[in-house]
């Protein structure tokens, strides 16, 4: 999408530790905003301070919000089919 991500993302445990869902959205748009604005070859705010996180919480809501993510660029006409989108992978299209 060209004004925002979506992401579906299952944190870790590693040593008995599960790092914290804020520090690992913090990390990826610490990252992907260097990268971004090297890109773009600016400087400033790339993102929004606010981020919705959800917690999935058994396999049909994942099942909706993959669904949600995978007809995202269709329903905002930028495509007509899901599996157009570049960022698609086969096999992981959500089941009708």
């Amino acid at each position: 999408m060209p004004d925002h991500v979506h992401m579906l993302i299952q944190p870790i445990e590693k040593n008995g530790i599960v790092e914290f869902i804020g520090d690992i959205i913090g990390d990826i748009k610490s990252f992907s905003a260097k990268k971004i604005n090297q890109q773009l070859r600016r400087q400033g705010v790339l993102w929004l301070h606010e981020s919705y996180d959800r917690i999935i919480r058994d396999n049909n809501e994942f099942l909706e919000k993959a669904k949600y993510i995978f007809e995202n660029p269709v329903k905002a006409g930028l495509i007509d089919d899901g599996t157009k989108w570049k960022w698609w992978k086969p096999g992981i299209e959500p089941n009708p």
